[in-house]
């Protein structure tokens, strides 16, 4: 019986797009708990954007063990040119709706609604 999961291990595996040592990485991914798995779909966008290099990418268990999503987010490596995705967060604009169109198609309802409707959940 597979369990429900906010981040399961195959969206992990194609976002993370480095295709090493799987096995190892799922038995570790497996026995991360929900918040982390939350923390990594919130953050693994912006480390993933701010590769330059694919060969500078950490590989997959190298990122699991150290356990990386806790790292520091530096935005100034955050790259602006690619698309972002963004999420609803109101119940008024579809609450936990994942939205297929650009972060920017949604910034005037973050502006006219403030910040609690939009969040930016993955930058491609």
């Amino acid at each position: 019986k597979k369990e429900e999961t906010c981040f399961s291990f195959d969206d992990f595996w194609n976002m993370y797009d480095k295709k090493l040592e799987s096995k190892k990485c799922k038995l570790k991914y497996e026995k991360l708990n929900e918040n982390q798995r939350a923390k990594i779909k919130e953050t693994l966008p912006y480390y993933l954007s701010t590769i330059k290099d694919k060969q500078f990418q950490k590989h997959p268990s190298t990122y699991l063990n150290n356990e990386c999503w806790n790292d520091e987010i530096d935005f100034s490596k955050v790259n602006p040119e690619k698309p972002k995705m963004c999420i609803m967060t109101s119940k008024m604009s579809g609450y936990g709706k994942e939205m297929e169109k650009p972060y920017a198609f949604y910034e005037k309802e973050l502006k006219d609604f403030g910040s609690d409707n939009v969040k930016l959940i993955r930058i491609l």
